[in-house]
């Protein structure tokens, strides 16, 4: 069985290698959007990596799998109807890698913290009324982000990974994983700060 410690590090490593495949496949077509598509296949891989190829198949990590399988997909069809943005053509080489690809690969890394720690945690109490509402703020945030309201993809992905960190408090060290809901959230006021300027 893998250490905790070894999942985490292995994540990033997964999350910064991802990164690399979507720089290298940019470069090969020019274009930089594929940067903001990794936003939501970061999670998504990590997740892969740490329930099935770690084989914890337990029914929380498997809830929060396809919680967070259904987010990363959200994110992908959302930005494949878009426009593709080139906002970083300016940008070249090492700095367009490290800035847009390898950063947001760290980061996606750590916003998946919770299925990393869920799933590599030996002890699992049983299934209780905090995972219920976990479940129903991420489904409030599924919700939310098919209304026409302004942003509503944004605000709803952030609610999404509230419900996501608040099952992850049912174990002993899931209070710690706190960062990814607020990562994800400054990430999504960052992003809804430069569209209203724009």
């Amino acid at each position: 069985m893998i250490t905790l410690i070894n999942a985490c590090i292995v994540s990033v490593i997964v999350g910064a290698l991802l990164a690399t495949v979507l720089f290298l496949e940019s470069a090969r077509e020019k274009d930089a959007y594929l940067a903001r598509l990794g936003w939501g296949l970061y999670p998504m891989a990590i997740a892969v990596l740490n329930v099935f190829i770690f084989h914890h198949q337990t029914i929380r990590p498997m809830i929060l799998f396809v919680l967070m399988f259904v987010l990363g997909a959200q994110h992908i069809i959302a930005f494949r109807y878009r426009e593709k943005e080139r906002e970083e053509a300016g940008r070249e080489g090492i700095q367009l890698y490290v800035k847009s690809y390898l950063l947001r690969g760290i980061v996606g890394a750590l916003v998946a913290l919770p299925i990393v720690i869920v799933a590599n945690t030996p002890y699992y109490p049983p299934l209780g009324y905090v995972d219920l509402l976990g479940c129903i703020v991420w489904l409030c945030g599924f919700i939310y982000r098919y209304t026409h309201l302004k942003f509503a993809q944004e605000k709803g992905e952030a609610v999404q990974w509230w419900g996501i960190w608040l099952i992850a408090t049912t174990i002993p060290l899931g209070l710690y994983t706190v960062v990814s809901p607020i990562i994800a959230t400054a990430v999504v006021y960052y992003l809804h700060a430069k569209k209203t300027v724009v």
